[in-house]
């Protein structure tokens, strides 16, 4: 696949098509592509896209799924817990790749490591500690599949696509997030994400103080869990529907 941006004539072509993209998707990709060489933080784009316009990371999280529905799902590539990648080609892999994992028939989810957005790397923990504290209330779920932090965390500041931890994890839903700081206000963002198809089944903030970072974590871990559990039973009730029978025998019936 061949994509040539145009930025003087604001124009992107696929393949030789143009694509229709609107203004700050636009600007999104030009800075992903002059940047094609590192992986660009999420607190990059807001900055340079958004200049001087203080918006909420979704904003972000809408260009990033129109580029992708526009360009394709492998052009952009998400880094659990930092950003953005663009990539025009793969590369051939070394080795052949792991065999799919089979998604359980109960809901099964993966909470990946949020991106730090606080200017700090030494506040990672505080980003680590926000992403325990969910995985833990959601274990709670009984009827819940749930990946460990041990195997979520491997993904941290690598390079992947949703669909592609999706698969290797067999899960159907990721949760993603950042958290940002400004002084002793803290501000963390997280959504749902069905994992094969790069839909958004929800998306919140959360709002609070460093100074009181553990009734925070417990706030947004309570928050999560309480909101997760019926969103996911109501996205799951819309796939069964959408689901055609495979039996003729319930077509005659």
């Amino acid at each position: 696949m061949a994509i040539d941006i145009h930025k003087g004539q604001r124009r992107v072509l696929r393949d030789g098509a143009e694509v229709s993209l609107g203004a700050r998707a636009f600007d999104v990709l030009v800075y992903l592509s002059e940047h094609a060489d590192r992986v660009v933080s999420k607190e990059d784009l807001l900055t340079h896209v958004w200049s001087g316009v203080m918006v909420e990371e979704s904003n972000l999280s809408v260009q990033i799924a129109g580029l992708r529905k526009a360009l394709g799902q492998s052009v952009i590539k998400t880094v659990p817990g930092i950003g953005y990648r663009f990539i025009l080609s793969e590369p051939a892999p070394l080795a052949p790749a792991k065999p799919a994992l089979d998604v359980p028939s109960v809901p099964s989810l993966a909470v990946l490591p949020f991106a730090n957005l606080t200017g700090a790397a030494d506040r990672g923990y505080l980003v680590d500690g926000v992403v325990n504290e969910i995985i833990t209330a959601q274990s709670r779920v009984s009827y819940l599949f749930l990946i460990s932090s041990t195997s979520s965390f491997t993904y941290k500041g690598r390079t992947v696509d949703l669909a592609d931890v999706g698969t290797e994890l067999g899960v159907r839903y990721v949760l993603e997030g950042s958290l940002q700081q400004a002084g002793d206000q803290l501000r963390i963002f997280a959504q749902l994400i069905e994992a094969e198809i790069g839909q958004t089944v929800w998306r919140d903030r959360f709002d609070g103080h460093a100074s009181d970072i553990f009734d925070l974590q417990d706030r947004v871990a309570e928050h999560v869990a309480g909101v997760l559990e019926p969103k996911l039973i109501w996205s799951e009730a819309a796939r069964a529907r959408s689901k055609p029978t495979e039996s003729l025998a319930a077509y005659d019936l």
